[in-house]
């Protein structure tokens, strides 16, 4: 469900290359089953990071899927950094255009909260404010004026999908720091796929704590992609077939999750509602060995039509490592689970 609206043009998309984010913003959008997310957190254990299912045992979502699913690197620098930044005119000099009065950085930005049980407190800065700064798209021939507008867009797409806060509408601006450089070489790439599968980890501890995922902000779409792919009871009817990967290019060619995002469509459906929270755990409660896809990547990875990446990273999907997002650092046990 990205809600992400900026232009994107060709001098855009080079630095989103560059950033290792060029396949995911290539997802495409979708609404969340938030009933099926609700189901699957009641099977969620936090002390060992999977869900335990009565008929088939433990499974979890892996870096594996991370990087398939939402085409993210899971390699590369940990997600973390300085978290205090209250220089707003350096923030503003990151992501907003050049000479931006300052009464509109001040309303664009704001100091809010987070993670009460620490007390932290940064700055953040609101989708609206962005989108409306930016209505006027990046242009093509300044290139300090393309870099500031990546950020921008890089920013939403963080706060809706990767690392999304209870607000909605704005997202930290400590993630500023990280796309200083939108030129670097692939040597300083971030782990942005990992820091999702920390949220998401996090994100289903604090929804069996609050005994509910209503609330509870998280990569919820991953989740959701992931049962598509993985549970067959989970899977809606498609409508289109996929047309694999590598197209229109493995450089820029959209995730494996592409597949579900273009291909599903709302049906009305006659006799008893198949939905709801309850439905969900009653279908999860009778779910088998039989109704699973223990590899549903395989036929992918004997193809050469395929990013790069996930073939080279896939010497790291069944390690022990801690996923890291700023103050959130949880471990990644696929070896509990993958076979």
């Amino acid at each position: 469900m990205h809600k992400a609206k900026m232009i994107r043009t060709e001098e855009v998309d080079q630095r989103l290359v560059t950033l290792g984010l060029i396949h995911f913003v290539e997802l495409g959008h979708m609404p969340l089953d938030r009933s099926m997310i609700q189901g699957l957190a009641m099977f969620w254990r936090p002390e060992t990071h999977t869900f335990h299912f009565p008929r088939v045992g433990e499974m979890t979502v892996t870096l594996e899927d991370v990087a398939f699913i939402f085409g993210l690197p899971t390699t590369g620098r940990p997600v973390t950094g300085r978290t205090d930044y209250d220089d707003v005119q350096k923030l503003a000099d990151f992501a907003l255009p050049r000479d931006t009065p300052m009464e509109d950085v001040l309303d664009c930005f704001r100091e809010r909260a987070t993670d009460r049980r620490a007390g932290r407190k940064f700055h953040a800065v609101q989708f609206g404010k962005l989108r409306d700064m930016w209505a006027q798209g990046p242009g093509s021939e300044d290139a300090d004026r393309i870099d500031r507008y990546t950020r921008a867009l890089v920013l939403e797409l963080m706060g809706c999908e990767m690392f999304p806060d209870t607000t909605g509408d704005s997202v930290p601006c400590f993630y500023l720091e990280l796309l200083r450089d939108v030129h670097a070489s692939d040597s300083v790439r971030y782990n942005w796929g990992a820091a999702t599968l920390a949220m998401l980890y996090r994100g289903l501890d604090l929804a069996v704590l609050a005994n509910g995922a209503q609330k509870v902000p998280a990569p919820w779409l991953l989740l959701q992609l992931w049962s598509y792919t993985r549970l067959l009871l989970c899977r809606p009817s498609v409508t289109k077939s996929f047309q694999g990967w590598g197209k229109p290019s493995v450089e820029r060619c959209p995730p494996y999750g592409r597949q579900w995002t273009t291909r599903l469509r709302s049906k009305k459906v006659k006799g008893p509602v198949r939905s709801g929270i309850e439905y969900a755990r009653d279908v999860l409660m009778k779910m088998e060995h039989a109704h699973v896809v223990w590899r549903p990547y395989e036929d992918e990875l004997r193809q050469v039509v395929m990013p790069p990446y996930a073939r080279y990273e896939q010497r790291y999907y069944r390690l022990r490592v801690p996923c890291i997002h700023f103050w959130v650092v949880v471990w990644h046990y696929a070896d509990r689970v993958m076979h």
